[in-house]
Formats: C-alpha cells, structure tokens, sequence
C-alpha cells in the first residue's frame, strides 16, 4: 500500500460492515465446513473439558496465532448442550451498535444443525428444519444475536 497524491478515499460505516461480512466469508471459504455427530450423554460441567464432555468429539481449531478455539456439544433426554471456549487477547469483546451486527462486529459463538440427512450436505443455503445460534456479547451482556430455523412457507 502506499499513499496515492490528491486522492482521498472516504470509508462509510456500511463500508466497514460489509467488508467485515466479506472478510468473515473469505475465512469461512477457507476453513470449509466442519461436521460433526452430537453425541448423547449428560456433561458434568465442572470446567475441565476433557472430563466433562467425555466421549463427545471436542472440535479444535485456531482462527490466528493468538486465537485458539474449542467447542463441544452433547445432548439428553432433556437438554441439548454447548460449549464453547474461547482464548484471545480481547475476550468477548463486541462493538456493535445493533445486535444483528454482533456476527460482523466481533466476538460471537455460533451453533449450526442441520436435522435432515435428506438434505445435499454441500448446500449453501438453510434447508427444511436448519437451525443457527449466533450468541455475542451486546453492550455488556451476552445476548442471542440471531436463532434461525428453516421452515416450510406458510401458505396463509
């Protein structure tokens, strides 16, 4: 990059989120889809992972140097369970002005379940029965910054 005389660029708001919704694709792009079998057992939520969520696969990955992430979920005849954690140098820090921004804006945690094996596996679109939790944290409080289903259109 270098500075180009008697030129000025002026970046709005919107040019920033829609740059940041970009760049959040291109990483997706590049990391592909991650899959897993939610398994069924009841975690015993004590703060040590490994122990907790035993024999539930813990998914592992690491966005930059100094980000690392793992989340694991589990369910029972009861409850449906996630976890997440999350290691960086800016815990939980959002600065969204509205929380269906907390996703571009940000720290957030996110859960994705698809519940038709029917369904082509390498969509890019929600199908009949998708589900997505997008949790973040808004204005100092964690918040659900979006909970989709996919459904069939009403006729009414």
């Amino acid at each position: 990059m270098r500075a180009v005389a008697g030129v000025t660029v002026k970046v709005s708001a919107k040019d920033v989120v829609q740059a940041r919704k970009l760049r959040e694709q291109q990483l997706q792009a590049a990391v592909g889809t991650r899959r897993v079998t939610v398994k069924r057992l009841t975690p015993k939520f004590t703060g040590n992972w490994e122990s907790d969520f035993r024999g539930a696969e813990i998914i592992r990955f690491q966005k930059t140097e100094d980000t690392v992430v793992r989340s694991a979920a589990a369910w029972d005849e009861q409850n449906l369970y996630l976890a997440w954690d999350v290691r960086d140098k800016t815990p939980w820090t959002n600065g969204a002005q509205q929380p269906e921004n907390l996703y571009l804006s940000g720290d957030t945690v996110d859960f994705q379940l698809a519940s038709d094996a029917q369904a082509n596996p390498k969509r890019d679109k929600a199908a009949l029965g998708d589900l997505r939790l997008s949790i973040g944290n808004f204005q100092g409080a964690p918040r659900p910054c979006s909970i989709a289903r996919s459904r069939r259109p009403s006729t009414r």
